[in-house]
């Protein structure tokens, strides 16, 4: 087989498996092509050259499974976020671009010298992001799940960032609030899970093999965002946090119910994707 043969039927077994449901035909020949230690115009450059047999059933096989809706993310356990490399794994949730929103907020608002607590921190990249970006910063990142606080430390020390930390903690738990007043935070910034019950039911297959933990927003997908509220007022400590681009309004209840104010920022795309309250001066 040459590989021009092995890129037609990399593409014929891209559209018999619907893969545009997942991720563009040029963004999955890119991944395999990858991982296997080729360059990406492989495919192109060497159309004619034969290609081992051992390495074109290994694409072939690499690719049916991503086309069962492995994220490329996992399979090649990086991503790229805010223009910097971050490890993956299957067990934390996948970075995505509409965090960057987030992050330049946090990076705006908090004040020269500031300690940032990055609750449901996930991989770590908001308060890695916040502490790599300004040298004056420091941050402590807080997660329930033990696979994300690894790979936060393990995403860390790639980094290189000396000024921040990881802990295990949990931000619906009323004992939550003593730990966080004993942080003496400047700054609350997160990332909490928030879908509702019913899009948990609805998810494609690649959104799937992400773990529920980090999606599951409750019911109401407003669970994290009542007890973030309630944190922020009870330390009287802003809050900078993502939400789901069609929350605004439902958030905007909750600020409503405990006084203070927020203003909402939107993405790219011009959806609104966080926003940033300051609470009501006791």
């Amino acid at each position: 087989m040459t590989f021009r043969a092995l890129s037609r039927a990399l593409s014929h077994l891209y559209r018999e498996r619907e893969g545009a449901r997942f991720f563009s035909e040029r963004a999955m020949k890119a991944a395999l092509l990858e991982k296997a230690g080729l360059s990406a115009d492989t495919l192109l450059l060497r159309a004619e050259e034969e290609v081992d047999n051992g390495i074109a059933a290994r694409l072939l096989s690499d690719a049916a499974l991503l086309l069962k809706g492995e994220p490329l993310q996992y399979y090649l356990g990086t991503e790229f976020f805010h223009g910097r490399e971050y490890l993956v794994r299957p067990e934390v949730l996948i970075p995505r671009a509409d965090t960057e929103v987030l992050v330049e907020l946090v990076l705006e608002k908090a004040p020269r010298g500031a300690l940032v607590l990055d609750l449901c921190c996930g991989s770590g990249i908001v308060g890695l992001e916040t502490v790599l970006c300004r040298e004056d910063l420091r941050a402590v990142g807080v997660d329930l799940s033990d696979a994300a606080l690894s790979l936060s430390r393990d995403n860390a020390e790639k980094h290189g960032a000396t000024r921040i930390s990881f802990e295990k903690g949990d931000v619906l738990s009323p004992a939550f609030l003593a730990r966080a007043r004993a942080l003496s935070p400047v700054l609350l910034a997160a990332n909490p899970p928030y879908l509702t019950k019913a899009e948990m039911a609805v998810l494609e297959d690649n959104v799937r093999r992400e773990p529920p933990l980090a999606l599951d927003g409750g019911e109401d997908g407003l669970v994290f965002y009542r007890a973030l509220l309630d944190l922020s007022c009870a330390l009287s400590v802003p809050l900078a946090a993502e939400i789901g681009w069609k929350q605004r309004e439902k958030v905007g209840r909750l600020v409503a119910e405990r006084g203070g104010k927020a203003v909402f920022y939107r993405d790219t795309s011009g959806r609104d994707r966080a926003f940033y309250y300051l609470p009501k001066t006791p």
